[in-house]
């Protein structure tokens, strides 16, 4: 075999790798690499699923517990040492297609917490007795190149992952999971300006859960936190798609309800809530007031304060009161 073509196929990886593109792009570009160098019938990378200790192909058909996997490729991940078979361990029948004999390569990063096993390369030839009989240098330089775009693709979906995870937190009330105040002030402004553009009704529902603070002052934090969840999920499960609900307040919920021109949506919310069963002996009911765009206000800030002084309105009646919608228009 030739020795030039060695480093201009590992210089051809490195350069995928360096570059960028997809995943699979450039963990294909190292096979090819692997395949050149070595002859090979067949070449397959497999990924290590560290928490499970299992192998998974890329395209999800074979999942192999290192477990249950044969003697040649337990002992090349636990050993982390590459090896040449004279024969091709049946969990790899798949994934070597006719081949008789076999390379197998585990792909090792190491940093200061130690070294994890990525993957595992394996290259198959169709003869019984490997062409060769040590692993080759540029086998152990493909290797370290596929376990650090794997490395690196982990690394990349686990900031993806907890970068969404804290947009999440930054956007929802973390008791009830419904948009918080800041998501709802960002809507109401973009609806506003969409009910001003197009001449269309747009309503505001503010709902005050009755009585909570007495609930929780006697039945405890548990209990109070338990009804709000039971009436955020009532209202979720009652407003349309195009509806926005938030918590706004340590009681309070708010609905920014397009094209209700009466208000409806506060009737239809309290009847809902009303119909909850208690939580233990703890009935549950919100009194509500609804406000309109523009007639109550023309921007955000004059539609939250007009909402309040409804909502005070309203609780000034009692409880399961609503203030600024007509019960006749339901």
């Amino acid at each position: 075999m030739s020795e030039r073509p060695v480093p201009f196929s590992l210089l051809d990886a490195a350069r995928v790798v360096a570059r960028g593109g997809t995943f699979d792009s450039k963990l294909a570009a190292l096979s090819a690499q692997a395949r050149t160098v070595t002859d090979a019938g067949s070449v397959s990378i497999l990924l290590h699923d560290a928490d499970a200790d299992v192998l998974l192909s890329l395209d999800g058909e074979l999942a192999l517990p290192i477990s249950a996997a044969d003697t040649e490729i337990t002992q090349a991940v636990t050993d982390r040492r590459p090896t040449i078979v004279a024969s091709v361990p049946e969990g790899l029948a798949t994934q070597l297609p006719e081949a008789q004999s076999c390379l197998l390569s585990p792909l090792v990063v190491e940093d200061e917490d130690g070294a994890f096993v990525e993957g595992l390369l394996s290259v198959g030839w169709e003869t019984a007795k490997p062409p060769i009989e040590t692993v080759p240098d540029a086998i152990l330089a493909i290797s370290d190149l596929a376990a650090v775009t794997i490395r690196q693709a982990r690394l990349r979906n686990t900031a993806w992952e907890h970068s969404d995870h804290a947009d999440r937190l930054s956007h929802t009330d973390r008791l009830t999971g419904l948009a918080n105040r800041v998501t709802f002030e960002r809507m109401l402004e973009l609806e506003i300006a969409r009910a001003t553009r197009q001449g269309t009704p747009l309503a505001v529902a503010v709902l005050d859960v009755d009585g909570l603070t007495k609930i929780s002052e006697h039945k405890g934090a548990r209990v109070s936190d338990e009804v709000l969840r039971h009436v955020a999920s009532a209202i979720a499960d009652r407003v349309r798609l195009l509806d926005t609900v938030a918590r706004f307040g340590e009681d309070e919920f708010v609905v920014i309800a397009p094209g209700d021109a009466g208000g409806i949506v506060a009737l239809r919310l309290r009847d809902a809530i009303a119909e909850l069963p208690p939580i233990g002996d703890t009935d549950i009911s919100v009194s509500a007031a609804v406000v309109h765009h523009p007639a109550d206000g023309s921007t955000g800030a004059e539609l939250v304060a007009a909402s309040e002084a409804a909502l005070a309105e309203a609780k000034s009646n009692g409880p399961g009161t609503i203030f600024g919608v007509r019960e006749a228009t339901a």
